[in-house]
């Protein structure tokens, strides 16, 4: 069994690597998508350490062979096409069908039905419409899901469910409505999966993410969370669990300064050693330029708000930014142009003002082959109401 993937990919191939990142995030596991550097033949790899798999979708020449020089963990080849269209729920039934030998042969086929379950009910643009909020909720689409997968079997086919169960209690929180799980019984399923399995910690994060609603198992939800950053301690794939405490701390509870305290122990390093960590990098900056900020340190917060948005810039200029680098951009830059207000002359301004970058949201990849052509206005307008409001 394994418990953690890195996926290394070109930025063209955003589309069909975040379906297929989707369905080890279902079950419960670790993903680090990792998009290699343009024109970066033979480097540019990043560090595996700590990964039980690598995925190789890059179209690099010799990429596996570098990578067997430094790491011992087991490599899947999986060329996929770059450009992917997967506008459809045809197109990404089709791909997700072809991408199944590929998906099994690095899960293992205890996953096989989950993974068919997964494909024909389309989880993972349910997943996508439900991550940016658009409308209608698709309740009775999630109920399905949840209807038809088994909670037997491995602990990842386990934690699918469970997993379904809490998108469906998120969505009935989010319209007002009485949750149709307990919660309670949800978190002590996940927690059972880790004893279960000493190794499956991300059992906790599930069983943290669901307690952090109530504040009856608040506290327990947190101990849950933070058990996961000491088994996991420097670990690249754990990153994001520092980022929800921190958040946690930061927006519910209104403690910006213990909230800092779990942003900063991302990695457990210091900026300049993160420059190429991918996952939750661009959120860090925005902190830390927050947090350096606040201290009088204006120049500091300048400069890596300035590499980061040139980063992105480059990142648009290719034509394939995600939403969530979208959303970065925007926050990144509105941070820019209030200190370009505040400290008027000090600090120039250049490239795409947020305004340009709210609109660049209808031009994005993610929206023109993912999102289905009936929900693209719904779409971008809900990104837009999303992203202005961070």
């Amino acid at each position: 069994m394994i418990y953690s993937v890195i996926m290394i990919r070109d930025v063209d191939q955003l589309i069909p690597a975040k379906y297929v990142c989707q369905f080890f995030k279902l079950c419960g596991i670790y993903v680090y998508d990792y998009a290699m550097p343009q024109q970066a033949e033979g480097s540019g790899f990043p560090d595996c350490f700590g990964f039980d798999c690598i995925i190789l979708m890059t179209r690099q020449n010799n990429a596996k062979t570098v990578l067997n020089t430094y790491s011992n963990q087991s490599i899947v080849e999986f060329p996929i096409l770059a450009g992917m269209d997967l506008s459809s729920r045809e197109k990404r039934k089709e791909f997700g069908k072809e991408a199944k030998t590929k998906v099994l042969e690095t899960v293992g086929d205890d996953l096989a039905d989950t993974y068919d379950i997964f494909v024909d009910e389309d989880v993972a643009y349910l997943d996508f419409m439900l991550r940016w909020r658009v409308a209608p909720d698709r309740l009775d689409n999630w109920l399905s899901v949840c209807n038809k997968l088994p909670f037997d079997g491995c602990v990842q086919q386990k934690y699918a469910y469970l997993n379904c169960c809490r998108q469906v209690n998120k969505i009935c929180a989010e319209c007002r409505q009485i949750a149709i799980f307990d919660d309670s019984k949800l978190m002590a399923a996940a927690v059972k999966l880790c004893e279960e399995d000493k190794r499956f910690t991300i059992a906790y994060v599930l069983a943290g993410l669901i307690g952090l609603r109530n504040p009856d198992t608040e506290i327990q939800a947190e101990q849950y969370l933070q058990q996961v950053t000491e088994r996991e301690k420097g670990i690249a794939y754990a990153d994001f669990v520092y980022y929800i405490l921190g958040e946690h701390y930061e927006v519910d509870r209104h403690d910006w300064m213990f909230g800092w305290m779990w942003y900063q122990r991302m990695v457990g390093c210091p900026l300049q050693e993160r420059r190429e960590r991918p996952v939750t990098d661009g959120m860090y900056s925005i902190k830390l330029a927050n947090r350096m900020t606040q201290t009088g340190q204006t120049d500091e917060a300048w400069k890596i708000l300035t590499e980061m948005k040139e980063k992105l810039e480059e990142k648009y200029t290719l034509g394939y930014i995600s939403l969530d680098d979208v959303s970065m951009w925007y926050q990144c830059t509105r941070m820019m142009e209030d200190m370009q207000r505040f400290f008027r002359k000090k600090y120039a301004l250049s490239g795409m003002s947020s305004d340009n970058i709210i609109g660049a949201i209808n031009r994005n990849t993610e929206i023109w082959n993912f999102a289905d052509k009936d929900d693209r206005q719904d779409v971008i307008q809900a990104v837009r109401a999303k992203t202005e409001k961070k």
